[in-house]
């Protein structure tokens, strides 16, 4: 088996691509239960946040953080600093705040 690409997708759309496939496999079975139990969005609200997170403008935002933040979606300003803090590169207080202000829009 050889890798062709690699892609960060949310929890939901993992769970969306499981839901139609077969599951033939076991693995394929547990990754299903877990992205059914964890997932927190609907696919369109997760495809919307990650869009809204993406246009910030902020450059140490990459990719698999945004995704990380959309699975999580954390529900205070504490919560989101510890998954930023998982970043090589440190967030000022005003970048932090603006995420924070996106994120929360979310949180049920």
């Amino acid at each position: 088996m050889k890798i062709i690409d690699k892609k960060y997708i949310p929890i939901v759309e993992a769970k969306e691509i499981l839901k139609e496939s077969k599951r033939e496999l076991y693995e394929q079975k547990l990754a299903y239960e877990y992205a059914k139990q964890f997932s927190k969005l609907k696919p369109n609200k997760a495809k919307e946040l990650i869009e809204k997170l993406s246009s910030l403008g902020i450059p140490k935002l990459k990719e698999e953080m945004i995704i990380k933040i959309v699975d999580i979606l954390p529900g205070s300003i504490d919560e989101l600093r510890t998954i930023l803090t998982t970043s090589e590169l440190a967030f000022k207080a005003d970048e932090i705040n603006k995420i924070y202000d996106v994120v929360k829009e979310y949180v049920k």
